[in-house]
């Protein structure tokens, strides 16, 4: 009924059993045999691949000797994410039936970019600045986490942003000899700071802040709690889609 697309409306499944076995199911009906087979309706997300089976195989296959070259606790995943003044979450508790409003002064407030480390531990650093990450202020983020790791143990896992490449920080990075390995590109999951990251922005709706100081707390407050099962479980998480997807 929907080989190609499982993204696929209860009314559209309806018209489908009406027109094939002339039987016209409520749609209570429909959602009833829908949750009893453990299908849910729910938000849907599109993940873009520019590869082939074959192709996307070879690539996890050579990831996964890269990373296997280091242990764990040795590798340092990173990554930046954005955030506005007064963000709210997008979902709230309510009195069924009706809709939920808040005020608010404006729609989006001042625009942030984080930059953050983490190893399977805990976050180790992270940086922030107003609007976008530029590749001098990415650079700095990359020295000031140096001083704070042993650099001929770690190794650092990014994504493939243009930043992450630059010239200068390039020419750096050799000199320094420090290891860095680039995931495959698209594929966020592979990357655990990915759900790190899930886990500041769910803190920042929690406190909601309206300057870079009460944004500062919020992240230093995360930083200094002790999230270490949390970390472990979400780069074993990360690493095991890798191996098994």
């Amino acid at each position: 009924m929907c080989k190609n697309n499982i993204s696929v409306r209860c009314k559209h499944i309806k018209q489908k059993i009406k027109e094939k076995f002339n039987i016209n199911l409520t749609l209570k009906t429909i959602y009833f045999i829908l949750h009893n087979n453990n299908l849910s309706y729910k938000n849907v997300y599109k993940k873009i691949n520019k590869f082939t089976d074959e192709e996307l195989k070879i690539k996890k296959e050579d990831l996964n000797k890269k990373l296997n070259k280091y242990k764990y606790h040795n590798i340092i995943s990173i990554d930046e994410m954005c955030t506005h003044e007064g963000e709210l979450t997008s979902k709230s508790w309510s009195e069924k039936g009706k809709q939920y409003f808040t005020t608010v002064k404006k729609i989006k407030g001042k625009r942030y970019s984080i930059c953050a480390a983490m190893s399977n531990k805990k976050l180790i650093h992270y940086k922030i600045c107003e609007n976008s990450f530029t590749k001098d202020t990415f650079n700095i983020f990359i020295k000031e986490l140096m001083n704070k790791i042993n650099k001929n143990k770690k190794c650092l896992f990014l994504d493939n942003a243009t930043i992450h490449k630059n010239k200068e920080l390039n020419t750096y990075v050799t000199e320094q000899n420090i290891k860095m390995i680039y995931n495959i590109p698209y594929m966020s999951i592979y990357n655990p700071i990915e759900f790190i990251n899930k886990m500041i922005r769910n803190r920042i709706h929690e406190n909601n802040f309206n300057s870079i100081e009460d944004l500062h707390n919020i992240l230093n407050k995360f930083k200094n709690e002790n999230n270490v099962e949390k970390f472990k479980n979400m780069y074993n998480h990360s690493l095991n889609l890798l191996k098994n997807t």
